[in-house]
């Protein structure tokens, strides 16, 4: 939309009230500059003098600092665009108005405006002007040294401007720009310190000095700078850390500088940001406290140091860091050495994360897989050599290089474990590489490691080989194995005892991380050592310590092993329980009055590590925990909860030594309480209580230690208010240290040793998984406050009080720093009761108990501490919503009325503010409406207080909550609020980011108030959304990052609220840009953002990110903007998932991608699988690089051969369609995919591939060859599959297993959907023809003994699907991949406790199920093709009788292998199936293929993999398997482990049987509504087979109620399953039960004397439900044909009818599997009477004829007739029954006929419907005749010979010959068949009748001439009818008939003019008729003479046509070519070698 340009209207801005004045200066100045963007020279120039003046006479109003911004963007844009003549008059005005030296409030405003502009105008045309620019600099300097900080910082800002666009030709003022920095960066005023070092970073780019001379000065300036630091401050400093040290490595000359001057080498630069570390030791811990000192300058000069770091390694780029990896890996790692840099344990652990921080920020983040292996190289290096160093220590363990080399194995052990976990199972070629001597260097390095007398090392190490095992589950077993011959080993050190036993620990815990598992004997083994720890003999009670320690950590660590395995040694394990516990009070005391110090440490060690044993049986073992586990457990706590009182005292007697100890004791005991119901110790929950409370009120903890779950307590939503937005961030790792009242940072493995085994990984940040504990001290009170909300909760009123008076009592009597400390603990305390009496609906208590709790909150809304104020204000809300009284929500939101307005004390203010936001919060707009005008009218004037910036942001943030709470009741506020909003957001200062935040946040609030409600387009949402948007664009030209992320959040709503206003052209580009963003928050949002978007409008957002390179001009390389450019939105999106940790954007850019892939992809196949392929790719040219230029080009040059390569196939991509990384810098190449990534690609790849294989042209090759002739652009997925095929082959040939699981999983896609694809080029081929070779290097490598169960089973399946998918063709072919099956089957052994074994049984059990389960469905397939082959012998590609091997007889060698396995996996199902009561009857080995130990973990391999063995196992039964299992049962039965009776071949014949029956009929009586349909499929493919065998059938008629059962069960099948392909099995099997009931009846009647009682019925004809086989069969058989036809069903009246129930839609039209289904279902029921006795018989047949007349009459669509092939089913149908033996039966033959009789009537009563005008679903006339000649002609005589019948049947003959020629057609055919019937009795009266009608039918024939093919045939017909006549009658009457016919036929001849003239169809009638004519007259000579001796005139006419016939045939004869000798064709293909001399 074209914008005007609108002259500022002075008068209307004067006129406004000053509250509106801003509002419309700011949007005037946006529509200007988009007009100014928008407009060309031409229209600009005119004009610029009236804006120029305009813009300069608003430079004295009174508005806002963000009006200004958008004036000097204008102003500057004006000249940009304009002319330029006048641009140096607005540089002086803006100079003159900065030395003005008036320092009234509007001449500080002008100034302001002044500085701001000129910055704008340097900025943008700066070189143009720069003569001016000493004049500029000196004036804003001399400015600066007068501004308030605001102005400071806008000179800061102006200054980096003017930097930044000159360069070097700013280098006259650098001298003094830099003075300026140097002072005013350590300026008070921390806006002012971050402007500054902007500056210096601008600057440093241009002036040599400040790297070189200065650097050292800069170096101590940035130091002195992060003393008092904010986190913009320390993020500044960093970065100008980094330039500097970046700018010291460029190997170019340096302009300006001499070159004698010395550069810093690395080395140099390296130790001079170290001394950043050094010189932060000083003054570190506060006095009095436990914990490290909150916001010290030391903890912020760290920090900001190790961001430094940071910064400078990503500024030198990817490469420099490989090249130069070992020296910053060993500088960055010695840090910690350091002996200066950490003076007590709290710091070093400060230290350590820091350190970590750099480490895990360059190796985990900006090297490669390949250049990470080689860092974990170099670690472990390192790791080996401080680790035998610091054993070389000897007993100097205490010295400071002892603690130095501690800590540098610390952070290198951890390092590496975060290193392999990320790396996977891509790390095992150099975890299992062993040097010259043998040895494995992690093993080694490991070792040293654990002998150390260091804690923190010992668990590091444990905790990387758990790292280690659970990257690479191949290595867990090997490593369980050496740990345990470890630590048998060394039982004499007490070190390696403890280091051994934790490292146990930590293999055992990352079990349950490994979905392989281990062997169940390891386990055993694993227990029966820590049991042997815990259990000393008197003789060795040698580090008892020690022992106790790792025993338990053991046992602990072996519950995470789940159920399965505790189960087995429960008993044992309570028994070790009761043994760390005393039994009885007796020995309580006795433990009181004896011991030392020594002793007790021992005591309290080992119970707490029964204790944490304890926790974690009832974590991960709950189902365990019942009442009589419980009850034996409560024993041994309640003891412990005795022992608490005693602590204090044993502490005191025993030296502080105990201390340690007895916290951790308190530690687990409240952590294992908090896990136990509060019921199951309730006797002692008041003794805890006070024990609790003793804990977190410091009663005997002299430090002033604070718990750290205060700021969890707190709502999310109030971090805006706290500050702790810092966890948010990219630097969260080391900010966490700085916050305060918090022990965040400083977390550590050795304050809690449990944490290795219990450690449950992060999902939030994918690059820390380091577990990080707490302080033991901080950890205690932790958990006792958490134990205290649930022990409150449950204690009497009467004692609540008590808690509560005693906490006022508490604060009241501690003083300063220590009562802050005890509030903090009370109020976390009491936040935690609330919450719990929240979630289980409970209330607080009685007056009594509110009037303390509500005390105690109000007394803290004034507290200084801002987390108390907000933890009250939160307080005060819960307590509002479990009070759940009116009343008291009054009285405190009046109370807190009256606080906020008779006070004016910022504090109560802020406190009083937020306890009205919470109110709204938790008790909810109704019930808080009341107040609700009262509460934002104090609000919104609270927050327009500008004199107090912390009571705005409160009072903001109320407000925020307010409105959110609110719903439709804050409707009516919603104008005010948001003039409010737009008001302050003009008027705000730039610095206060708070209030900003908080106005985002209220922004926000009102956006969700009004919702939908935004799409209007009336005047005043039109208003409303407008200022909305107004509001973000404010928001978003912030230079905050907070603040723009709030913007984009409220954008974001808009969009979801008002798509349509939404402008994506301008949004999508600024996300994009966003993507690049150093803040971890704002890519969160774009991120966010754009998933939103591309919901809905993924095309739109694609093509609005192309834009974004012209939009916004980026020099850097590294930017988004410049990188969309190259690769795309897409390949941006892919090259974040390398390298983004945050697990939630993670999953958003995935879900973006796959919303942009399914919309676009289909279009752009090339592009989108071309960067799935290069993506995949990738990695492997990065693995040749190594080190400098040469791998590069090796690189360049693959990548070119490959680009060939695949422009040689005809697929070759565009430049721009691939994910080319040449374009970026070379130091900065993007790091290449990691494994996570080439599978999500792939998972992409396979997307793309589902979504096109449902369009059928992708799958066309003959329309893609067609259209690509033609010259046409065509992308279709069939012209990728060499693309496809590739892709799945890198992948399932990698080094990482997740990715060939899933290039496997791709490689079965492209199978299942290319397989029946033809080649084009090689007509009978397909087109994976050609693929074969691909496809077995594929699945070869999975067949490897090294390879893992969960690769080698998917392998398995896809040999299965690839040897079934008909595209092996050659024997050859099939048999090599056959044979990779074939050597599979080597891996079914039936050891259970193999000792070689590394996964678990149940990964075993997967395996070789897998591997069977591969061999049932190859064997299915090859039956089936066998089935084909046997019914097509003469096809061309039947292999048998070309004498070729088929895929069956590849099978058959192995089949008795296979099929005694089957079925003992078959036998393992029906023992998994049995109900949890009988378990205890299982064989005490479990099955064949299960233990007891790992029956759990296989069901659902079991589940997956039995029916296709189910089905298979069937048909090798019912295909001589049954004899097999007769003749030679030993095979079997020793493997199915059966003896005795049961081994008896017959009983082992019948019970396979019944096993694979039972197992059927239990799956389709599955309880499931919505069964698996392969599962059904192959039940019914196996029952159907198995009744295919005569001697199952045989067996199931032996109990006939059998036979019952399955078909009851397959009729709820039909009633559940819509599946038309299920129906038809079920209707197979029913075919087959059908058929044994006829074999029954058979062999019943061959040995009785009589038949009569024989069959279903008996005597009484009785056929009941549930007890007749002729019933079930019925029901079956009635639910189909309702199912296809539900119009059959009798209308009755009663619509609530149990059969018609289902049955209420009818299909529009039955399709080709519901008329075979119909078919078969009429078949079926006229073979029912067969199976029924005569009196049966007659029970069943009115039925059956209902249906099939029915099935006749019902089963068209509207006026269509019924198909073909049902009228055919019916007719056989018929014909059956009336050829039924039950007609001989003289007693019902009179029945039935009437029967008959009575389906005839209602097929006649159809005519007479027809006949009134009423449409008949399926009946038409041919359908009506058809089945009148069935019933005349295969009925009884009786049947149709009754008058009535007869003439009704007469009529409708009659009729029909009279109808359209196709009814008359196929009337005369069924009469031509009547009138031969060989009953006279039927024949001759149809003769006599209708015979003339054929005649008629003759004359009219010759009386119109034929036109049509069918006239012919009809008029022959009739001719046939009467010359068949002739030989039916006597001789008297042949001649009458004769006289009739001769003369018709005579007529029909025509003369020889006449045939030269006749159609095809005329000369086609006389043909026939001189033919008939001449042989009638042979037959009938006399006769014949006689008719032609009274007509001379046909006898002429005859004549003629005989010799015009007989000289036609003599022309011929004469004309006719003899013979011609064969001819010799010359080949077509030349050969190039003469062969005619050759001689074999």
């Amino acid at each position: 939309m074209e914008i005007a340009f609108v002259p500022f209207d002075k008068k209307e801005y004067e006129a406004l009230p000053a509250n509106k004045r801003q509002s419309y200066a700011y949007h005037w100045l946006q529509n200007l500059y988009k007009w100014l963007v928008s407009a060309a020279r031409a229209d600009v120039r005119p004009k610029q003098k009236e804006i120029v003046e305009t813009l300069q006479s608003l430079f004295t109003e009174p508005i806002g600092q963000s009006i200004f911004h958008v004036l000097g963007k204008c102003l500057a844009t004006v000249y940009t665009v304009g002319d330029t003549t006048r641009l140096l008059e607005s540089i002086n005005y803006c100079v003159d108005i900065m030395r003005l030296k008036d320092d009234a409030t509007n001449v500080h405003g002008s100034k302001l405006a002044a500085v701001i502009c000129i910055g704008c105008l340097y900025d943008k045309m700066g070189k143009m002007f720069g003569f001016t620019l000493n004049d500029a600099v000196q004036s804003l300097l001399r400015y600066l040294k007068v501004a308030e900080a605001e102005g400071r910082r806008e000179v800061m800002i102006a200054l980096a401007k003017i930097l930044s666009d000159l360069g070097t030709s700013a280098s006259s003022v650098h001298k003094d720009i830099y003075k300026a920095v140097k002072y005013y960066a350590c300026d008070r005023a921390l806006i002012v310190r971050c402007a500054s070092i902007n500056v210096a970073i601008a600057m440093a780019k241009d002036a040599p000095f400040l790297y070189t001379t200065e650097l050292e000065n800069m170096v101590s300036l940035c130091i002195r700078v992060l003393e008092g630091s904010n986190y913009d401050v320390r993020c500044a400093v960093a970065k100008l850390l980094g330039q500097l040290a970046a700018s010291t490595q460029h190997m170019a000359p340096i302009s300006g500088v001499s070159s004698k001057t010395k550069r810093a080498t690395l080395d140099d630069i390296l130790n001079l940001l170290s001394t950043g570390f050094i010189k932060t030791g000083s003054s570190f811990l506060k006095s009095g406290s436990s914990e490290s000192s909150k916001g010290n300058t030391g903890s912020e000069v760290r920090v900001g140091v190790a961001q430094g770091y940071v910064s400078f390694f990503k500024l030198m780029g990817r490469r420099w860091i490989e090249q130069n990896m070992t020296k910053i890996i060993n500088h960055v790692i010695e840090i910690v050495a350091i002996p200066k840099a950490a003076s007590s344990h709290v710091q070093a652990v400060y230290l350590r994360q820091c350190i970590l921080f750099i480490l895990r920020n360059v190796l985990n983040k900006m090297l490669g897989e390949s250049a990470q292996l080689v860092a974990v190289r170099e670690l472990f290096t390192i790791i080996f050599k401080k680790a035998n160093a610091a054993l070389a220590l000897g007993d100097s363990d205490n010295g400071a290089e002892f603690i130095g080399y501690s800590h540098v194995l610390v952070c290198g052990l951890l390092e590496v474990g975060t290193l392999i976990h990320s790396l996977g199972t891509i790390s095992n070629s150099f975890l299992t590489e062993s040097s010259s001597t043998g040895s494995n260097a992690v093993l080694d390095s490991i070792s040293s490691a654990m002998l150390l007398p260091n804690a923190g090392i010992r668990l590091a190490a444990a905790w990387c080989l758990r790292c280690i095992a659970i990257a690479v589950p191949s290595q867990l077993t090997p490593l369980l194995d050496w740990s345990m011959t470890k630590l048998k080993e060394l039982k004499s050190s007490p070190e390696a005892i403890v280091g051994y036993s934790h490292l146990l620990a930590a293999l055992v815990g990352a079990v349950s991380h490994c979905p392989l598992g281990i062997p169940s004997a390891k386990g055993h083994e694993v227990f029966l050592l820590a049991q042997d720890l815990l259990t000393p003999s008197n003789q060795n009670n040698e580090n008892i310590h020690q022992r106790f320690l790792g025993g338990w950590a053991i046992i602990g660590a072996l519950m995470t092993l789940g159920t399965s395995f505790i189960r087995l040694h429960l008993a044992d394990i309570i028994t070790l329980w009761s043994r760390a516990f005393p039994k009885s009070e007796k020995e309580v005391e006795e433990e009181k009055s004896r011991g030392n110090t020594a002793s007790w440490i021992v005591i309290l060690d080992s119970r707490a590590g029964a204790l944490c044993a304890m926790r974690n049986f009832i974590q991960y073992c709950g189902d365990l925990f019942t009442e009589t586990v419980s009850a034996q457990l409560m024993v041994t706590i309640e003891y412990g909860v005795t022992l608490l009182r005693s602590l204090p005292t044993l502490v005191k007697n025993y030296t502080v030594q105990l201390k340690a100890a007895a916290a951790m004791f308190r530690l687990r005991l409240y952590q294992t309480l908090y896990l136990i119901k509060p019921a199951v110790y309730h006797g002692i929950q008041r003794n805890l209580a006070e024990q609790l409370v003793h804990e977190f009120t410091l009663a005997d903890n002299h430090s002033n230690t604070t718990t750290s779950l205060l700021r969890n307590m707190c709502h999310k939503d109030d971090t805006i208010i706290l500050g702790y937005w810092l966890a948010e961030t990219d630097n969260k790792a080391v900010e966490d240290q700085l916050q305060p009242n918090s022990a965040s940072g400083s977390g550590a493995l050795e304050h809690d040793p449990a944490c290795v085994y219990s450690y449950q990984e992060n999902t939030t940040f994918t690059m820390q998984p380091t577990p990080g504990p707490l302080p033991l001290g901080v950890a205690v009170i932790d958990s006792a406050i958490t134990l205290f909300g649930v022990v409150f909760v449950n204690v009497t009123e009467k004692q609540r009080l008590q808690l509560l008076d005693h906490f006022s009592t508490c604060i009241k009597q501690s003083k300063s720093t220590r009562q802050q400390a005890v509030q903090i603990n009370i109020f976390t305390a009491f936040l935690t009761t609330l919450k719990v009496l929240s979630e289980e609906k409970k209330g607080l208590g009685q007056e009594d108990v509110r009037t303390p709790a509500y005390n105690l909150i109000m007394s803290t809304l004034v507290n200084p501490d801002s987390l108390l104020r907000c933890a009250a204000g939160e307080a005060l809300g819960r307590m509002a919503q479990v009070v759940g009284s009116p009343a008291f929500v009054a009285q405190t939101a009046q109370n807190c009325f009256d606080n906020l307005k008779s006070t004016r004390n910022g504090i109560s203010r802020t406190g009083h503010s937020l306890a009205l936001g919470c109110l709204h919060r938790y008790v909810g707009g109704m019930g808080s409406g009341h107040h609700l005008k009262t509460s934002i009218s104090i609000l919104m004037a609270l927050a327009q207080d500008t004199s107090s910036t912390l009571v705005q942001v409160w009072a903001l943030h109320a407000l925020a909550l307010i409105a959110d709470s609110g719903g439709p009741m804050f409707r009516s506020y919603v104008d005010s609020t948001l003039n409010m909003v737009q008001l302050l957001l003009l008027s705000t200062p730039l610095a206060d980011v708070e209030v900003y935040q908080c106005l985002g946040k209220c922004l926000a609030a009102i956006i969700t108030t009004v919702g939908p409600e935004l799409q209007d387009t009336s005047r005043s949402i039109n208003k409303v959304r407008d200022s909305c948007f107004a509001g973000c664009i404010i928001m978003q030209e912030h230079p905050h990052a907070l603040v723009r992320f709030e913007a984009i959040n409220c954008f974001q709503q808009l969009h979801m609220f008002a798509p349509k206003h939404a402008d994506l052209a301008s949004l999508v580009p600024l996300l994009c840009t966003t993507l690049s963003s150093p803040h971890l928050q704002l890519r969160r949002a774009a991120v966010a953002c754009l998933r939103q978007f591309t919901q809905r409008e993924a095309q739109q957002v694609c093509v609005h990110a192309k834009t974004v390179g012209s939009i916004i001009k980026s020099d850097d390389k590294t930017s988004s903007a410049y990188l969309i450019g190259q690769k795309g939105l897409e390949g941006v999106l892919f090259g974040m998932l390398d390298t983004e940790f945050d697990q939630q954007l993670i999953t958003d850019l995935k879900y973006i991608l796959v919303s942009i892939l399914v919309t676009l992809a289909p279009s752009n196949l090339s592009h989108w699988l071309y960067l799935c392929r290069d993506i995949l790719s990738a990695v492997s040219s990065d693995k040749d690089r190594k080190a400098g230029n040469k791998s590069d080009s090796a690189s360049a040059k693959s990548k070119s051969n490959q680009d060939n390569d695949e422009d040689d196939d005809g697929e070759g991509a565009t430049d721009d369609a691939k994910f080319a990384v040449s374009a970026e810098p070379e130091s900065h190449a993007a790091v290449s995919p990691r494994w996570p990534t080439r599978v999500f690609a792939l998972d992409c790849a396979r997307k793309i591939m589902n979504t096109c294989a449902e369009i059928s042209e992708h799958l066309d090759m003959a329309l893609a060859h067609q259209m690509k002739q033609e010259k046409k652009t065509v992308d279709y997925l069939v012209m990728h599959i060499s693309t496809l095929i590739r892709i799945s082959f890198i992948a399932a040939t990698s080094n990482a297993d997740q990715l060939r699981l899933a290039g496997l999983d791709s490689l079965q896609e492209v199978i299942r959907i290319f397989a029946t694809v033809p080649d084009v080029e090689f007509p009978g081929h397909v087109i994976l023809e050609q693929y074969q070779a691909q496809v077995g290097a594929a699945l070869r490598p999975a067949f490897s003994s090294e390879t893992p169960p969960d690769v080698t089973a998917m392998a398995c399946e896809v040999c299965s699907s690839w040897l079934g998918s008909g595209v092996l063709r050659d024997v050859n072919d099939l048999r090599r991949v056959q044979q990779l099956l074939v050597a599979s089957l080597g891996k079914l052994r039936f050891i259970k406790d193999d000792s070689g074994q590394t996964y678990s049984e149940s990964s075993s059990t997967m395996e070789k199920l897998a591997v069977l389960n591969a061999w049932a469905e190859v064997y299915i397939i090859a039956m089936r093709q066998e089935s084909i082959d046997a019914n097509n012998t003469s096809t061309d590609y039947d292999a048998n009788s070309s004498g070729e091997p088929s895929l069956i007889h590849l099978v058959q060698p192995d089949l008795i292998t296979l099929s005694k396995n089957w079925l003992a996996v078959l036998r393992d199902c029906a023992l998994l199936s049995l109900p949890s009561q009988l378990l205890m009857h299982l064989p005490s080995s479990g099955g064949v293929f299960f233990n007891q130990s790992s029956m759990e973990a296989t069901r659902p391999h079991y589940r997956r993999a039995w029916p296709p063995i189910l089905h298979a196992t069937a048909l090798w039964l019912n295909n001589g398997g049954f004899q097999n299992l007769e003749k030679e049962p030993e095979i079997f039965t020793s493997v199915l482990n059966i003896q005795g009776d049961a081994a008896d071949p017959k009983k082992f014949k019948d019970d396979q049987f019944n096993l694979l029956f039972g197992l059927c009929i239990e799956a389709l009586c599955s309880a499931k509504t919505v069964q698996d349909p392969r599962t059904v499929a192959a039940c019914l493919n196996a029952i159907y087979n198995l009744l295919d065998s005569s001697w199952s059938r045989e067996l199931v008629t032996q109990d006939i109620m059998l036979g019952i059962e399955l078909l009851n069960v397959i009729h709820r099948l039909l009633l559940m399953r819509e599946n038309l392909t299920t129906q038809v099995l079920v209707l197979e099997v029913v075919t087959q039960t059908v058929k044994l009931v006829k074999e029954k009846l058979e062999r019943e009647k061959s040995s009785a004397n009589s038949s009569s009682s024989l069959g279903e019925g008996g005597e009484s004809g009785d056929i009941l439900p549930g007890r007749n086989i002729a019933y079930a069969i019925m029901e079956a058989c009635v639910c189909v044909l309702l199912r296809q036809i539900p119009s059959l069903n009798p209308p009755d009246g009663t619509s609530k009818s149990a059969v018609s129930q289902p049955y209420q839609s009818k299909p529009s039209v039955l399709t080709e599997t519901g008329t075979k289904l119909v078919c078969t279902a009429v078949e079926i029921l006229a073979s029912i009477p067969d199976i029924c006795s005569p009196a049966g018989s007659l029970t069943v047949l009115p039925t059956i004829l209902y249906l099939i007349v029915g099935t006749l009459t019902e089963s068209g669509c509207g006026q269509s007739a019924t198909p073909d092939q049902i009228v055919g089913s019916v007719l056989q149908a018929f014909c059956r029954l009336f050829a039924s033996f039950h007609l001989q039966n003289i007693e019902i033959n009179d029945e039935w006929i009437r029967l008959f009789q009575s389906s005839l009537t209602t097929l006649l009563h159809v005519t007479t419907k027809q006949n009134q005008g009423q449409a008949v679903a399926g009946m038409n006339d041919i359908n009506l005749i058809q089945c009148l000649g069935t019933f005349i002609l295969h009925a009884p005589r009786t049947t149709t010979m009754t008058e009535s019948l007869y003439n009704d049947c007469m009529t409708i003959f009659e009729k029909s010959l009279k109808l359209p020629d196709q009814v008359k057609l196929r009337c005369l055919q069924i009469l031509s068949k009547i009138f031969q019937c060989a009953d006279e009795e039927i024949a001759v009266p149809y003769i006599r009748n209708l015979a003339p009608h054929v005649i008629m039918i003759i004359h009219e024939s010759k009386d119109q001439q034929l036109r049509t093919d069918l006239q012919l045939k009809i008029c022959i017909e009739a001719i046939t009818i009467f010359i068949q006549l002739l030989d039916q009658t006597d001789d008297a009457s042949r001649s009458h008939l004769l006289v009739l016919l001769i003369p018709v036929l005579i007529d029909c001849l025509l003369d020889a003019n006449e045939l030269l003239k006749a159609t095809s169809i005329t000369a086609s009638l006389h043909d026939y008729s001189l033919q008939q004519l001449m042989s009638i007259g042979p037959k009938h000579p006399q006769a014949f003479k006689a008719i032609m001796a009274n007509s001379p005139n046909l006898k002429q006419r005859l004549e003629l046509a005989i010799k015009y016939k007989q000289s036609s045939a003599t022309k011929r004869a004469s004309t006719a070519t003899p013979k011609t000798p064969a001819i010799s064709i010359k080949p077509t293909i030349q050969l190039k070698m003469d062969f005619s001399n050759f001689k074999g």
